[in-house]
């Protein structure tokens, strides 16, 4: 079954049948899509049915909004108040629930006063022994293995660099090098150094002697490798050498999705939209669907329309829109594919929905954006003569004016 298929298809009793299983299996993002799906196809199905449907979306959407909860609390606990904050401020999209509500509220309380009394506390330094602790937490078990037998002056090049003196990280993990004769994945964060220091010649000519030592076994390692390669080789506008890099780190993980995603996404920047397509189709098949990377579906819905073909782009779009909503990321959208999809949505006379799309944009983290997302949602809904509603846009798009084009663009909406 299809992307669009799975987020598309089926009768009102196979999707509910679906939406009951993966309730029971505590999928509640992909439970409550169903039910969604399910409430589509409502022709002929009893009312009981229909509200059995209505209410299993409701719980999903109480469950979804605790995880919502639960996922403010574990990143407030790794030090990022403000991103904590902003998981929870509107909340109340997700769930309304009175329960929820109340815990929102309790967790704002106590981020602001844990904040405050951060903020009060001198901040201690890490120890170099913590710094290492932290990196080597990030390392595979091959780079452990390996790492573990360098020189002291490795893993002093390694907190040298986290301290950001990249030069006197390059010479120290460069003698570290020289003094160990079975390096090869040191090689690797060489060139991530060099790369750093904008020494592009010198990381890529590492990452080929890291690329001609390294094992089979270094699946991961190899994928990082020629994905760098590539990286580097687009900055320098070697387009030929970064399309083989690509290639080659397809051939190191041909079972990872995430190799053809990046050489169609490569592809689309060159405008070779067919062959874009055809690699992001790959992409798609070998991408799982139980925690689908929405990135696949966005790049061909974006390479589709500048082929031309609206329909189907749009259903690629409007499948992210959805698998974002299931997941209560309301206020999340990416803007480049909600961006896209409003146009759409307003070409083909669906206003309703290009607003929805603005109005979401307005809560979401594309703050520099804000005075055109409060401006097309006022727009719109202006439109549909819901001036009520589009004065709240209207008074936080003047807010938000920073030059004379926004102040003409709001005059012609008063008029």
């Amino acid at each position: 079954m299809s992307l669009i298929d799975w987020l598309t298809g089926g009768t009102f009793e196979t999707n509910q049948q679906n939406g009951n299983e993966l309730f029971d299996d505590k999928q509640y993002g992909e439970a409550k899509l169903a039910y969604q799906r399910a409430l589509k196809k409502t022709k002929n199905v009893e009312n009981n049915e229909i509200e059995k449907a209505k209410k299993r979306i409701v719980e999903c959407s109480f469950f979804l909004a605790s995880m919502r909860l639960e996922t403010a609390k574990k990143i407030f606990d790794s030090g990022d108040t403000e991103r904590a904050l902003e998981a929870i401020e509107d909340i109340d999209d997700i769930s309304d629930d009175p329960r929820i509500i109340e815990k929102t509220q309790e967790l704002v309380q106590y981020f602001e006063k844990m904040q405050s009394e951060s903020e009060a506390s001198q901040a201690e330094h890490m120890s170099d022994e913590d710094i290492i602790a932290v990196i080597s937490g990030t390392w595979t078990m091959n780079q452990a293995e390996e790492f573990s037998d360098m020189p002291e002056t490795f893993l002093q090049g390694l907190v040298a660099a986290h301290d950001g003196d990249t030069e006197k990280a390059v010479a120290l993990v460069k003698k570290a090098i020289d003094e160990y004769e079975n390096a090869v994945l040191a090689h690797l964060e060489l060139a991530k150094l060099y790369i750093l220091n904008k020494k592009y010649n010198e990381a890529l000519a590492t990452i080929e002697l890291f690329t001609s030592k390294a094992v089979d076994d270094f699946t991961d390692e190899l994928l990082t490798a020629f994905t760098m390669q590539a990286q580097i080789n687009i900055e320098l506008k070697n387009f030929e050498q970064a399309e083989k890099a690509l290639l080659n780190a397809y051939k190191a993980d041909p079972e990872n999705h995430v190799p053809m995603l990046n050489l169609g996404m490569f592809l689309r920047d060159q405008k070779e939209y067919k062959r874009a397509k055809t690699a992001l189709k790959n992409a798609l098949d070998n991408m799982g669907k139980q925690h689908p990377d929405m990135r696949v579906p966005k790049e061909l819905g974006l390479t589709i329309l500048a082929m031309g073909d609206k329909k189907e782009a749009k259903d690629y779009l409007k499948s992210c829109i959805e698998y974002w909503n299931s997941q209560g990321e309301y206020n999340q959208y990416d803007p480049e594919t909600a961006l896209a999809l409003a146009k759409i949505h307003e070409e083909d006379g669906e206003l309703e929905e290009s607003s929805g799309i603005y109005r979401h944009l307005c809560q979401g983290y594309d703050r520099d954006n804000f005075f055109t997302y409060n401006y097309e949602a006022a727009r719109l809904l202006l439109k549909l003569n819901k001036k009520d509603v589009a004065k709240k846009y209207l008074v936080d798009a003047e807010k938000l004016a920073s030059d004379k084009n926004d102040v003409e663009l709001l005059q012609q909406l008063h008029q």
